[in-house]
């Protein structure tokens, strides 16, 4: 069974190029190489990454977004909490508010953190090295991608549709 921490490593390897080892993996994403190692085993054998010898790892655009869209808010639901200092996420993030109108009754959410730069709800992260990830260089479209999946996990139908397309569209632009 896939833990939340494996769905991190997956957009790390999908959308960060590198040529990536399990040691890269763990300086990356601040798990252990050991933690690193079990995930890349759950994303093989979820069908999620292919590990060929000689060849660089690959996570196929189509799978992972196919079960972040549709598996990641009911595998990994929302969990909302006080209102916090930390990163800001679904409807909260800058690129997420130039797509849409503000709403007046939508308070802000976000991931917490106290180097965040926003104060809202904090909504727990799919995994606290998330927040890692983000922050490393190349690090934006994970946070992009973590971002829309927050939405789909909180948005209305309009946003989690939105998110969707977005999401498809950033894994699909990261095919090398």
């Amino acid at each position: 069974m896939l833990k939340a921490q494996d769905l991190v490593c997956a957009l790390a390897i999908r959308l960060v190029p590198q040529a990536w080892s399990y040691n890269s993996l763990s300086a990356y994403t601040g798990l252990s190489t050991s933690q690193s190692h079990i995930s890349c085993k759950r994303l093989g054998d979820a069908k999620l990454l292919r590990q060929d010898a000689g060849a660089a790892w690959q996570v196929p655009g189509l799978n992972l977004a196919e079960f972040l869209i549709h598996g990641v808010p009911y595998v990994f639901p929302a969990r909302l909490g006080e209102a916090t200092r930390g990163i800001p996420t679904a409807h909260s993030a800058a690129f997420v508010t130039s797509a849409f109108a503000a709403s007046e009754s939508t308070n802000a959410l976000v991931w917490p953190t106290m180097d965040g730069e926003m104060k809202g709800n904090s909504l727990e992260p799919l995994h606290p090295c998330q927040l890692r990830c983000i922050a490393k260089p190349g690090g934006e479209p994970i946070y992009r991608a973590l971002v829309c999946v927050d939405l789909l996990r909180v948005g209305q139908s309009r946003e989690r549709a939105w998110a969707a397309d977005t999401l498809n569209e950033l894994l699909q632009h990261a095919e090398r």
